[in-house]
């Protein structure tokens, strides 16, 4: 976490972050905290907070400096990644599993500090845009503009998380269905040992139909395959 009431008498410390952000890696992260900072010193942190995958904020008194630093040195997950993003679904077994090429995806995150790991998802709906929002299509907002919402769906998958590189096997099931195809969102926060929840970070994937006869009789064979779950 880097503090800031003043300019740097050193220099731009935007390369000196970006360094350090080569040198250490994919788990290593500045948040950075103005305190009443003039304009062109807060835009040199969030130049150190940006090249590093951190935040920052601007803050004018004590109680907000104190909420920002809380909320700075929470545990976060600093990325989340799908691979791949587009996968068929196991037609049984557990959230959680052994994955195979043709159904499932791997699940790779980073974890500033050891925390509890809680994921939900989200699926991709079809809404109608009124009052400036997304909203559910009614008889009233039919003949608006469409766009898309995502809907939270019911259930939680909760892990202990190791500070740095964590992974696990997404089947493509929740809350023990198989998921239809369409576009969701895998969403991730963390809570630390003191409580505090971290900013969510989210990754989108989709849910994909065997494209033929024959290659859904492999998913169906891959499936029958899927382990249990490790949770």
């Amino acid at each position: 976490m880097l503090v800031s009431d003043g300019g740097s008498s050193c220099g731009d410390p935007c390369p000196a972050a970006q360094a350090l952000k080569d040198r250490l890696g994919e788990g290593f992260r500045i948040d950075a905290v103005g305190f009443r900072t003039p304009d062109l010193v807060q835009s040199e942190l969030d130049c150190v907070a940006r090249v590093t995958g951190g935040t920052d904020v601007s803050v004018s008194n004590t109680a907000a400096l104190q909420v920002a630093l809380s909320q700075a040195s929470a545990a976060r997950i600093t990325s989340l990644r799908l691979s791949p993003r587009s996968f068929a679904a196991a037609a049984k077994g557990a959230t959680l599993g052994r994955v195979t090429p043709r159904r499932g995806t791997k699940v790779r995150y980073t974890v500033s500090e050891s925390a509890e790991a809680r994921f939900t998802l989200t699926k991709a709906r079809v809404g109608r845009r009124a009052g400036g929002e997304c909203r559910k299509q009614t008889a009233k907002n039919r003949r608006a503009r469409s766009c898309t919402r995502y809907v939270r769906l019911r259930g939680r998958t909760v892990l202990d998380a190791v500070q740095g590189k964590n992974r696990f096997g997404f089947t493509g099931r929740w809350g023990g269905k198989t998921l239809r195809p369409g576009r969701y969102k895998l969403m991730a926060t963390t809570t630390d040992a003191r409580g505090i929840v971290g900013k969510p970070k989210a990754a989108q994937f989709r849910i994909v139909r065997c494209p033929s006869r024959r290659a859904r009789s492999r998913c169906a064979r891959a499936a029958s395959r899927v382990g249990a779950d490790p949770a």
